[in-house]
């Protein structure tokens, strides 16, 4: 739902579901809708702080992991969540 909600540019409804998701279910997906959506919000910090979780639940993710991770058909919506994960600092 949160990444639904990326996609429409909803960004800060987005951090709400995903956030809720992450109290009940904290995992890679539900950290990195929190990290995309952040980041489009502009609300760089908590973006970083879910970065550090991510990494602690997968150590070896990278932004370009995000490809297949979290397939679209919409090149531009690939591009978008891995450059949220870059600019939130998920290494390359």
């Amino acid at each position: 739902m949160s990444f639904a909600l990326f996609f429409l540019e909803r960004y800060e409804e987005g951090m709400t579901i995903a956030q809720k998701s992450i109290q009940t279910t904290p995992d890679v997906i539900s950290l990195a809708s929190l990290i995309v959506n952040a980041v489009s919000a502009g609300r760089t910090a908590e973006a970083q702080a879910a970065v550090a979780r991510l990494l602690v639940f997968q150590p070896n993710f990278r932004a370009p992991h995000a490809e297949h991770a979290f397939p679209t058909r919409l090149l531009q919506l690939r591009e978008k969540i891995a450059s949220s994960l870059r600019a939130a600092g998920v290494p390359n």
